[in-house]
């Protein structure tokens, strides 16, 4: 840390100081740094919380590699942390950002006393800090933030005491040693780190040749930092239990490091409509303290510009900087998702504001006292407006007694067997699984594979078996992998419903907070998995307290429940718990599309029309066009096209793959919602992407078969016809559009007879039977066969095929010669 005696001079700020002695200053800023570090202690959570905070403790005690860029900063810290505490590893990574969002607060307390030269200020400064609802939340779990804070503060004092003269050399080596480490840690710091280096150079602007000087330090250091990043190869080449990839290669090794989740899917956001994003701001710093501490903000915003000179201004540019740098390069769409993301990146922007308080507060009470007036009052106030905040925001930021995600995992174990294997393909499920098995040793004897974000690696692998290999890059290549590995001795469970199409007899069925493939489709539960699962700590009636986050892990509880409760048999009972979910969880896109599902599951298709209409109006929680959002457009599509809306049907169709265009089904889909609006050079287009994408679908090719002869490419129809059979043996519907291609358009009278008598063997009674009877007989009168031209026609007219007098008189004639020839 800078020296606090540099306080005693005034600099090219035009600071002042009032003669305190900097060992009081330091007393000061030791007792702010334990208060606040006692805060952050007595608030944190005991335990691993969801989303990254687990990985962040399972990386951290297995010395292991998160996900991109790797963060090996938190992860050597927490280990270290582990040693000091031994058996809690949950609470010993998550005080790593206790301390360091402690040190951030004393950092910020020393900042001020430096600028201002007065205590109750400073106090005030840093207690807006402390107390400020986004950093507290984060200083009581393991994440980058905390850290990220306390490298800009530290950044920031070491900026506060250059004066531009030969001194400053080592000083701005210590800057760049603290800023490289800082984005290192956060890559949110590249937006800070060129304010710092152009406000370096304008103190500067006037000694060139001693910044020339330190270009070669610098450079060393800079290297000297980044080789932090070393930590990524060597110990991904010991295969920790938790590792993101391969980084023994450079290029994996490269790969990760810049693998930042841009959300490549995500539409741009316009730059005229990301007012939505200050807006948003505005309203979670409303909510950061107690409102009226704002009114000292344009106090604090005039001292710095007006009274601090070149150092008050760094304070302006940086948030300056670091607001619109957040607003103008996310590129998220804004929903819960994409508000979770901003928010956390803004708490440097929001503490510099907190800086800014302290300025304004100087100003006020400095101005009260000049007068004469008794300033302690009004400080009085503002020190009672910071204990109303603390009261506040303790609702939300104390993590204390959150034990909801330990107890997650252990339900999500609860009811799967002995060697059985688990499946999740969201960190939500994942994160807490793999680290009960990793740090706590819960349920080893099963084996978790977890797909985290939108990478298709495993970050986890443990267990008995690795049963999963290189052949595994989908969710959809599970199909063939689950039905050959199901069974008795080896279970397979999922966290969230798939589809088995490909399966004869498999079944998905709720087996507690998991879905169990069951090729046994009539076997029984012998006891009822819910007894197993622990709610305690639960309250769905209080919404307000959770976050995005948790409602969509409460309301897995509630789904699953009603889900297990519909299959068997309990319908009223089931739609009661998706009745509770919906109202717990109103504003989750993700839920509605799932309720919608299940009722038209159950064939309540008005009702799942309502579900999906709704999660159009709710917010998605994923910052891209999700593949739930496209999911809701395909189904609401199909059920406007049951209802005879057919333009409404293909518009939202055209929007489902619009938004997931290399889904092969979203394109499939759109293929067949053409072909159903008799557009069939456009269904050709798309149903040809999907087999391109990899789609295998006996329908896609019948409907291929129809548009190609309706087109007139007679060749291809065929091909596709032949195709569709070979996919599915047993599709009616492909056997008589075949037959028909094969009699009417290559004339095959041979062929057709025989793919429309499979067509009727397999539909004993389609719509069209009276037609087909008739066609079929008059081949076999054709091939002499008379006995069964003599059955069949008899049947197509007493089916009412002859509804013309042409068809009349060709159909009696046939049919009297058939009986004539056998003697009828």
């Amino acid at each position: 840390m800078v020296r606090m005696a540099e306080a005693a001079g005034t600099g090219p700020g035009g600071d002042s100081n009032s003669g305190t002695s900097a060992k009081n200053y330091w007393s000061w800023a030791a007792i702010v740094f334990i208060a606040g570090l006692a805060l952050y202690i007595s608030t944190a959570a005991p335990d691993f919380l969801f989303d990254d905070n687990s990985e962040f403790i399972s990386s951290s005690y297995y010395l292991g590699v998160t996900h991109p860029p790797g963060y090996p900063l938190i992860s050597l810290m927490g280990k270290f942390f582990t040693f000091a505490l031994p058996g809690t590893a949950g609470l010993a990574v998550n005080l790593v950002s206790a301390f360091a969002g402690a040190g951030a607060i004393a950092l910020i307390f020393i900042l001020l006393i430096r600028a201002l030269s007065w205590l109750p200020s400073a106090l005030i400064g840093a207690g807006a800090a402390a107390v400020s609802r986004l950093a507290w939340e984060q200083a009581g779990q393991a994440d980058v933030y905390p850290l990220n804070l306390f490298f800009f503060t530290l950044a920031l004092n070491i900026a506060w005491s250059l004066d531009g003269s030969r001194k400053d050399l080592r000083r701005v080596l210590a800057l760049v040693l603290v800023l490289a480490l800082g984005v290192i840690n956060h890559y949110s710091m590249t937006l800070a780190a060129p304010v710092f280096a152009v406000y370096v150079i304008w103190l500067h602007r006037g000694r060139a040749e001693n910044l020339k000087k330190l270009a070669a330090p610098a450079a060393l250091i800079v290297a000297a930092a980044c080789s932090v990043w070393f930590y990524l190869p060597f110990r991904s080449a010991a295969s920790p239990v938790i590792r993101w990839n391969d980084q023994t290669t450079v290029s994996g090794f490269a790969n990760h490091i810049v693998g930042v989740d841009r959300r490549s899917n995500a539409p741009l956001v316009p730059v005229k409509d990301k007012v939505m994003f200050i807006f948003d701001y505005a309203k979670r710093l409303w909510r950061e303290r107690s409102p009226f501490l704002l009114l000292l903000l344009p106090f604090g915003v005039w001292s710095a510009w007006a009274l601090h000179g070149t150092r008050g201004r760094l304070l302006l540019y940086l948030w300056v900087v670091m607001f619109a740098g957040f607003t103008l390069i996310l590129n998220y769409l804004y929903g819960p998702r994409s508000s979770f993301v901003v928010k956390v990146f803004h708490i440097t922007s929001l503490q510099t504001l907190a800086i800014l308080t302290g300025f304004g507060a100087d100003v006020v009470l400095k101005k009260i006292k000049s007068l004469g007036l008794p300033w302690s009052a009004p400080a009085a106030i503002a020190a009672a407006l910071l204990a109303v905040s603390l009261v506040l925001n303790l609702q939300t930021t104390n993590l204390s007694s959150d034990l909801f995600a330990p107890k997650y995992g252990k339900n999500l174990l609860a009811t799967i067997e002995r060697d059985g294997v688990l499946f999740s393909n969201l960190e939500t499920e994942s994160f807490p699984v793999s680290n009960l098995r990793a740090v706590h040793g819960v349920r080893r004897d099963i084996t978790l594979f977890g797909r985290q974000g939108d990478i298709d690696e495993s970050s986890f692998k443990e267990g008995r078996y690795t049963p999963l290999d290189d052949s595994v890059k989908k969710i959809g290549d599970l199909i063939n992998f689950t039905v050959g590995h199901s069974g008795d001795s080896r279970k397979i469970y999922f966290t969230s419903r798939l589809s088995f199409g490909g399966a004869p007899g498999a079944m998905m069925r709720v087996n507690g907070l998991v879905y169990e493939l069951n090729p046994l489709a009539d076997k029984l539960f012998r006891t009822d998995p819910w007894s197993k699962i622990d709610t305690s700590g639960i309250n769905y009636d209080e919404k307000d307290r959770y976050d995005y986050i948790l409602k969509s892990v409460l309301t897995r509880y509630l789904v699953m429940r009603g889900e297990y409760y519909l299959e068997g048999g309990f319908t009223e009972r089931a739609r009661d718990y998706f009745t509770r979910a919906g109202d717990f969880n109103p504003e989750s896109r993700f839920l509605h599309a799932t309720l919608g599902g299940i009722y038209l599951r159950i064939g309540d298709v008005e009702t799942a029309r309502s579900e999906y209409e709704k999660g159009l109006q709710a917010d998605p929680e994923n910052v891209e066009f999700g593949l739930d959002t496209a999911a809701i457009y395909s189904n609401l599509s199909f059920i406007y096209g049951k209802r005879g809306e057919k333009e409404l049907a293909l518009e939202y169709m055209e929007m489902a793959a619009r938004g997931a265009p290399n889904n092969p089904m979203m394109r499939f889909n759109l293929g067949n919602t053409y072909y159903q609006n008799d557009m069939c050079k456009e269904a050709i287009v798309e149903l040809e992407e999907a087999v391109k994408l990899g789609l295998k679908n006996a329908v896609q090719h019948q409907v291929l078969g129809v548009c190609y002869e309706k087109t007139g490419n007679a060749a291809r129809a065929e091909k596709n016809y032949e195709t569709a059979l070979k996919l599915d043996p047993r599709m009616p519907e492909a056997y008589r559009d075949y037959g028909v291609f094969s009699a009417y358009v290559t004339e095959k009278p041979e062929l057709a007879a025989e793919l429309l008598k499979k067509y009727l063997e397999l539909d004993p009674n389609p719509p069209d039977k009276a037609q087909i009877e008739a066609t079929v007989g008059l081949f076999d009168y054709k091939f002499g066969k008379y006995s069964e031209a003599a059955s069949e026609l008899a049947l197509a007219i007493k089916l009412g095929a002859d509804d013309t007098t042409k068809k009349t008189a060709i159909l009696n004639a046939a049919l009297g010669n058939s009986l004539a020839k056998i003697g009828k």
